[in-house]
C-alpha cells in the first residue's frame, strides 16, 4: 500500500489528483508478483512521459520559460553578491571611523579564526542558496499553472548544459594561460551535483504544485 501512497504522490506532480491514483493503482496491479524495481523503474517511466508531453505540447513556451528563469535566477545571486560585498565595505568603513587604523590593521589577525569565518560563510552561502533557488522554482512554477515539474525539468535541462560549457571554456582558457593541465569531473559526477543544488528548486516548484492542483481530467 505504501507504493501506491508514493506512486500516487509523484505522479500528481504531474497529473490531476484522480488520474494520478488510477495510474498508479494501475502500476500496482501491473506489477504484483514481480520484482520491486520493476514497479519503481515503470513509475519513473510513467512520470517521464507525463512531463514529456507537458514539454512537447508548447516547446517553445516551456525553453522560453527556462531562460527567462535563468535569468532570473542570475540575476538574484548577483544582487546578493553585491549586497554581501556592499555589507563588507561598510564593515570596514565602520571599523576604520570608529577605531582608525587600529581596527584595520586587526582586520588580518582574524585570519587565525578562518575556519570560524568559512564555517559562517558556507552557512550564509547555502540558506541564501536554497532561497534563491527556491524562489526561482516558486516563479517558474506559477507562470506554468498545471506543468509546473515539466518546466523546471527543463529549466534544470538548460541551466545543466549552460554550467557544463561554461566549466569547460572556463578550463580551457585556464589551461591555455597556464600551461598546465586541470582535472575535470566527470559528467555523472557534475550531473549529481547540479541535482542537490536544484532540489531547492523543485521544491518551490512543488510548493506551488500543491496549491493549486487542477481537479479535472489532465
Amino acid at each position: 500500500m505504501h507504493k501506491a501512497r508514493i506512486a500516487e504522490w509523484m505522479l500528481s506532480l504531474f497529473t490531476t489528483g484522480d488520474r494520478a491514483a488510477s495510474m498508479a493503482g494501475d502500476l500496482v496491479e501491473s506489477a504484483a508478483g514481480r520484482r520491486g524495481l520493476r514497479f519503481w523503474w515503470r513509475l519513473a517511466q510513467t512520470a517521464a512521459s507525463l512531463a514529456w508531453k507537458s514539454i512537447a505540447a508548447e516547446p517553445l513556451f516551456m525553453m522560453g520559460l527556462a531562460f527567462r528563469g535563468l535569468l532570473l535566477n542570475l540575476s538574484l545571486w548577483f544582487l546578493v553578491s553585491l549586497a554581501m560585498v556592499a555589507v563588507a565595505l561598510v564593515g570596514i568603513f565602520v571599523a576604520a571611523a570608529g577605531g582608525g587604523t587600529a581596527a584595520l590593521a586587526a582586520i588580518p589577525k582574524l585570519s587565525g579564526h578562518k575556519s570560524l569565518f568559512s564555517f559562517v560563510f558556507f552557512v550564509l552561502a547555502t540558506v541564501t542558496g536554497f532561497a534563491i533557488q527556491f524562489q526561482t522554482g516558486r516563479w517558474i512554477a506559477r507562470r506554468a499553472r498545471g506543468r509546473e515539474i515539466a518546466a523546471c525539468s527543463v529549466f534544470l535541462a538548460i541551466g545543466t548544459i549552460l554550467w557544463m560549457a561554461a566549466r569547460d571554456v572556463t578550463l580551457y582558457a585556464i589551461e591555455r594561460a597556464s600551461r598546465t593541465h586541470l582535472p575535470s569531473e566527470s559528467v555523472v559526477v557534475t550531473l549529481l551535483g547540479n541535482l542537490i543544488v536544484w532540489l531547492p528548486l523543485l521544491a518551490g516548484a512543488v510548493r506551488v504544485r500543491r496549491r493549486s492542483t487542477p481537479k479535472g481530467p489532465a
